[in-house]
């Protein structure tokens, strides 16, 4: 009988040492994820300056006609005094397209520091300054994805350390190089990190889950993907890291610069209006105002772009610069240009079938022509990067819209117009005087699309006011 139960009690524990076997294990390897992620923490510790080359990939399904592309050469130089998010100046110079809708590359050089991202455009031959990363522009997110936001973070991989779960997965090559892969689940963001998630496109900050790929060499990544999986979106973004340099001579201590070329022009990011503006940490967040410069004050890493002239004496200018020489067409072949529009208020929304928050802002900019038509004010809608006319009439006959429908007269899908008013995201609305002069320049903000139709609202009235003064 003791023997037996024995046996018994034998039987029992080895089912239980099963049982807990795997779980064991799975505790194992998730210490020993953590275990690399620290070891990276001390690698960038003792890292002043990195090189690489980056590679940065976007697929998905709903959503994925947002999501930017390129590749392009890096250089990280570490600040000496580190601010709230970040450790490290960063300038990249860039070949990519915002998303697959826009499939013409265009090339950017970039630095980011403290004072937000800065840019220019080389296509379009405009300086962009002070961009904040939670941004919807297109083109911030792409500057975004031209480095791992965790190399330059001041607390690098803390979202990694804190995830729900990691899994080590064995290794694997990338490009030439041995790589610990680390699969990741992200916990659970509570509903203020939610909320503040909705306003980014930044792919660390929405990302669900990831998988790691970290150099045993010298224990930096070589890749990254990050996945978003909500209801019925899921989006893949992955950056591959190449030709890294650990500390090189030429750029220990080095000063990162932007050069603004004379011809081009300055672009207030947040507005879309030329402005001359400080960059810097300290006026940055205090109105923008002073001279063109971006630079860490007390770090041995300088972020600068080149001085504006003094401005000089002037003589009177109008209230509004000139708009760009346009033509367009109505769909019943009317020509709506600079001169039909004299004497008028006209507002010029461009947008497009393809885009997202067009489909909130369309049905205000509708109310906006309902509201004013009886008064000199012309609301069209321009249709921009379309594969034929059909679609945005169908789609604006098909929801009763009360603007007016405008297209290139050869090419729907031409960007001719859209260029020449610097458009640069989608949604944006030019509201142009009277007298020929553009004034204002509206995006999506944070205060919504409904913000957007309050302002272009005040600008409206502000036009009219005007013209029954004069």
């Amino acid at each position: 009988m003791i023997s037996h139960n024995n046996a018994l009690l034998a039987a029992l524990a080895s089912t239980a040492i099963a049982a807990v076997a795997p779980l064991a294990t799975a505790q194992d390897t998730a210490n020993d994820a953590r275990a690399i992620f620290l070891e990276t923490r001390a690698a960038l510790d003792k890292v002043d300056a990195l090189r690489f080359d980056i590679d940065v990939t976007g697929t998905g399904s709903l959503g994925s006609d947002q999501m930017p592309s390129g590749d392009g050469k890096v250089e990280l130089v570490k600040l000496e005094e580190p601010t709230a998010d970040r450790r490290f100046a960063a300038r990249a110079s860039a070949m990519g397209t915002s998303s697959p809708k826009n499939n013409v590359p265009t090339q950017l050089d970039v630095l980011v520091n403290d004072g937000g991202y800065n840019w220019i455009d080389h296509e379009n031959k405009v300086v962009t300054l002070n961009q904040n990363a939670r941004d919807r522009q297109p083109e911030t997110m792409f500057c975004s994805l031209l480095w791992p936001v965790e190399l330059v973070s001041d607390e690098p991989f803390e979202r990694e350390l804190n995830a729900e779960s990691l899994e080590l997965k064995g290794t694997e090559n990338v490009n030439g190089v041995e790589c610990d892969v680390i699969q990741i689940t992200y916990a659970e963001k509570d509903e203020d990190d939610q909320a503040r998630q909705s306003r980014t496109l930044d792919p660390a900050e929405i990302a669900t889950s990831a998988t790691w790929y970290i150099a045993k060499e010298d224990r930096l990544p070589r890749r990254v993907s990050r996945e978003q999986s909500l209801h019925m979106i899921r989006l893949v973004f992955v950056q591959d890291l190449t030709n890294v340099e650990i500390n090189p001579d030429d750029l220990v201590d080095a000063e990162l610069k932007l050069e603004r070329p004379e011809e081009y022009s300055l672009r207030d990011g947040e507005r879309g209006r030329a402005s001359t503006i400080t960059a810097k940490p300290d006026a940055g967040k205090k109105g923008r105002s002073g001279p063109m410069s971006v630079k860490d004050n007390g770090s041995k890493t300088t972020a600068q772009l080149d001085r504006l002239p003094e401005p000089v004496e002037t003589p009177a200018e109008p209230a509004n610069p000139a708009a760009p020489a346009f033509e367009l067409v109505t769909v019943d072949g009317d020509t709506v240009d600079n001169e039909a529009l004299a004497g008028r208020v006209g507002v010029f929304y461009f947008w497009g079938t393809w885009c997202v928050p067009c489909r909130r802002v369309s049905p205000l900019i509708s109310e906006l022509a309902e509201k004013h038509a009886d008064e000199p004010v012309s609301v069209y809608g321009v249709a921009v990067n379309e594969r034929n006319a059909d679609n945005p009439r169908e789609y604006m006959e098909d929801k009763g819209y009360a603007h007016t429908l405008l297209l290139h007269p050869d090419d729907p899908g031409e960007r001719r117009v859209a260029n020449a008013f610097k458009v640069t995201r989608y949604p944006t609305v030019v509201v142009i005087d009277a007298n020929g002069g553009v004034a204002a320049q509206e995006i999506i903000t944070d205060d919504g699309p409904e913000g957007l139709a309050k302002r272009l609202e005040t600008v409206i009235a502000e036009q009219l006011k005007s013209m029954t003064d004069s």
